[in-house]
């Protein structure tokens, strides 16, 4: 986590100085904006303040352990509950005919997000049916503007992207993979002559 703080003149100052800011799809009348690097870790800007002592909890930490070891500890433990969520998870997602996966076609060395996209539903149309079963997740471009445009994918529509976390459970993982799979069953496909497959361009 980190702040940085700066009247809009000197905002103002910096994006002329400088080769330009990160993000060249944002208006340039909100400049603070475009320096951020990415979507904001939200779990961490609302625990900030309980973050050590969380670490502290599921470590099991002894009193006067470095606190770069009990994040060490942590996040390796975090990565063992992830890991069966995510396998479960992309399992499904590899073996339907009617999703591409965005991205190499394996669990390992990925965190547990994934990106994809269908054959018979729009992302949006896919988010909107998740958002009313109260299933947290997007679409967008999620700040890879220039890779979704390369792709092909229409920007306003991009990618559906969802995660699992350390506090997720298998029971929700499974009740996820029911709802996509009642709206983009391959018993829905025309032809059934779409393939899975995964884009790494």
């Amino acid at each position: 986590m980190a702040v940085l703080y700066g009247s809009n003149a000197a905002w103002q100052e910096l994006s002329e100085a400088s080769a330009g800011p990160n993000h060249f799809f944002i208006p340039q009348s909100n400049i603070s904006y475009q320096y951020e690097i990415g979507c904001l870790n939200h779990e961490a800007c609302a625990g900030v303040l309980g973050i050590k002592s969380y670490f502290e909890r599921v470590t099991n930490a002894p009193e006067g352990q470095p606190i770069r070891k009990t994040i060490e500890q942590a996040y390796n433990i975090f990565a063992d509950f992830e890991r069966p969520l995510v396998e479960r998870f992309f399992q499904y997602l590899s073996t339907n005919p009617n999703i591409i996966i965005l991205g190499p076609r394996t669990t390992m060395n990925r965190l547990p997000t994934i990106s994809f996209i269908s054959t018979r539903l729009s992302s949006n149309e896919i988010v909107k049916h998740l958002h009313a079963h109260k299933v947290a997740c997007r679409n967008g471009h999620m700040y890879a503007h220039r890779l979704v445009t390369a792709l092909g994918i229409d920007i306003n529509d991009g990618v559906v992207r969802l995660s699992a976390v350390h506090y997720n459970t298998m029971a929700e993982i499974d009740r996820c993979i029911q709802i996509l799979d009642a709206i983009l069953s391959p018993s829905g496909n025309d032809n059934g002559t779409n393939a899975s497959t995964e884009r790494n361009d």
